[in-house]
């Protein structure tokens, strides 16, 4: 882990066969800390296969970066993501 950052608890969800580990990523500061994006450990229950992604939050540069080594997973598992994603977002604003 680079000095400087950490993460806070992990979450769970699941969407049909895959399951996506949500990280947050946090940015220590003297004071208080900022969320600065996620780790994301997605598994597939059928092939066994694990992947792990980066969501950087508020730098667009960073964010194409990430965006542009992603090899294409998969239409299954680009929707489960999308619908895990939007309900996650969904429930962390509620909180």
């Amino acid at each position: 882990m680079k000095q400087g950052y950490s993460t806070d608890e992990p979450q769970e969800k699941r969407e049909g066969c895959y399951s996506f580990t949500f990280i947050p990523l946090v940015r220590e500061a003297s004071k208080d800390s900022t969320l600065v994006g996620y780790i994301i450990k997605v598994h597939s229950s059928i092939s066994g296969s694990k992947k792990w992604y980066g969501i950087p939050f508020g730098n667009n540069d960073l964010l194409n970066r990430c965006f542009g080594a992603i090899e294409y997973p998969g239409l299954p598992m680009i929707h489960a993501f999308f619908k895990v994603y939007a309900t996650f977002e969904t429930m962390e604003e509620k909180v």
